[in-house]
């Protein structure tokens, strides 16, 4: 036991398993620190009673929009009240003196679902939270929720995924709430849970704190100046496809420079695709100042994903009147871009539409430019300062306490998976997807296949 322990504060791996514990469902079956750290959240009046409040998620120091909220509930939660504390599955404790009341579990490729279980139950035995919030990041709750011993838990919906509806119907039993980012994840819950009291789910707007002394720096209005924040990776992001969008551009003659903030696995080939330099620029990783100068000099920030919930990046950019060129994906992003002008927006996976909406903005006049930028800071108004979304949390904490216990206690599990590495569930997942998409395909091929052997019935002239 006292080995565990050990373990837990120190991590034993070095990969990440962003996606892994997804494919573990189906067998069970702020970007960079741009929250400006110089901005100190507002001290709000602390209730009287503290709540012991854990959170649950795989990282803490990544690159995303979830993992900076987390970093700001760590500065702002207990002025709320709650005393919270957070559980950290798959990355290690690197900055003990900056980590106070963060438990990592130091998991990697070659952890089982039986030692994860282990340590998450050694650092409850020392947090005993009273409500437990589980921000979702590919994983199953129901790994864990048996152990928590929280009296109330809530699910935090990061985004409006692909086959939510599915997901979360035979989970919606494990909660007692619901937080989401996305507007319309909320309306996905409301629908999947239509007995639920409406109060139990709540949009919380996601809190972005830009410098209060940065502005636009002037330049003249040519070239358009695009930009790319964020986690440069193939998976959702589908960065893939700036270097096509780009070609395109080029053909057309459109003058643009590209600049990238962030890393990621799939920078390496995008500089290979783009090697001209200055007109392609990789800042890397930024933080603070550094970070907000940058994306403050951009005209345009785009966004390539295949879904989304509310990219942080792009509510940042949009503060600053940077305008976004985003997909239609039924995601926040797009629905701001659309209130501002529909022409920000294009149709998803079409590279030529993309091309067709950032050439469109290339050749507006300065001065609808500059209307556009001032309706950008208009949209994103009612994020800054984060207050709208300290208050939905600390108010659904305490409403979820005070109405009755919806959520299963100890709900069967089933283990047959348990001792099997993550690496190994992971491809074996991969396996059974591809398989069940093959089976899907012929399942198609075959109904078409009968309908068109259907002989066709004779019309009364024949």
């Amino acid at each position: 036991m006292e080995k565990i322990e050990k373990s837990l504060h120190s991590g034993i791996g070095s990969k990440s398993l962003a996606f892994a514990f997804e494919k573990i469902v189906r067998m069970n079956s702020f970007f960079t620190g741009s929250e400006a750290r110089q901005n100190k959240p507002c001290q709000l009046a602390t209730p009287s009673r503290s709540v012991r409040l854990s959170h649950v998620f795989s990282q803490y120091y990544r690159l995303g929009g979830v993992h900076a909220r987390l970093r700001l509930h760590h500065q702002f939660d207990r002025s709320l009240g709650i005393d919270s504390s957070f559980l950290i599955t798959q990355e290690t404790q690197n900055r003990p003196q900056e980590e106070p009341r963060i438990y990592f579990l130091g998991l990697n490729g070659r952890s089982t679902i039986r030692l994860m279980r282990r340590r998450f139950q050694i650092a409850i035995e020392r947090t005993k939270p009273e409500v437990a919030i589980y921000h979702y990041g590919g994983g199953d709750p129901a790994l864990l929720t048996d152990l928590d011993g929280a009296s109330r838990r809530i699910l935090d919906l990061t985004c409006n995924f692909p086959n939510l509806d599915s997901w979360l119907q035979p989970r919606a039993r494990l909660f007692d709430g619901i937080l989401s980012v996305s507007q319309s994840a909320c309306k996905i819950a409301q629908k999947v849970l239509p007995n639920w009291d409406r109060s139990r789910i709540q949009w919380w707007p996601q809190p972005i704190l830009p410098p209060s002394n940065l502005a636009r720096s002037s330049k003249p209005p040519k070239p358009l100046v695009l930009g790319y924040a964020g986690r440069i990776i193939r998976p959702q992001k589908r960065v893939e496809r700036i270097p096509q969008i780009c070609r395109l551009l080029d053909k057309r003659q459109t003058s643009y420079r590209f600049e990238f903030l962030g890393d990621g696995a799939e920078r390496p080939a995008l500089e290979r695709a783009l090697p001209q330099r200055p007109q392609f620029l990789f800042h890397g990783i930024r933080q603070g100042n550094d970070y907000w100068q940058i994306l403050a000099n951009w005209d345009v920030i785009l966004l390539t994903s295949d879904y989304e919930g509310v990219p942080r990046v792009i509510l940042e950019g949009m503060s600053l009147g940077v305008l976004p060129i985003v997909p239609k994906i039924d995601a926040e992003a797009d629905r701001y871009a659309q209130s501002i002008d529909s022409r920000l927006c294009y149709e998803p996976a079409n590279i030529k539409s993309a091309a067709d909406a950032i050439e469109r903005l290339s050749k507006l006049p300065e001065a609808e430019l500059v209307n556009l930028r001032c309706q950008c800071r208009q949209t994103a108004q009612k994020h800054l300062d984060g207050k709208a979304y300290r208050d939905t949390f600390q108010s659904l904490v305490r409403a979820v306490q005070k109405m009755h216990r919806i959520s299963e206690v100890a709900p069967p599990r089933n283990e047959q998976f348990d001792d099997v590495p993550f690496h190994w569930l992971q491809r074996i997942g991969k396996f059974r997807a591809t398989i069940e998409k093959g089976r899907n395909r012929l399942a198609k091929l075959f109904c078409y296949s009968s309908s068109s052997a259907k002989p066709q019935n004779p019309t009364p002239n024949q």
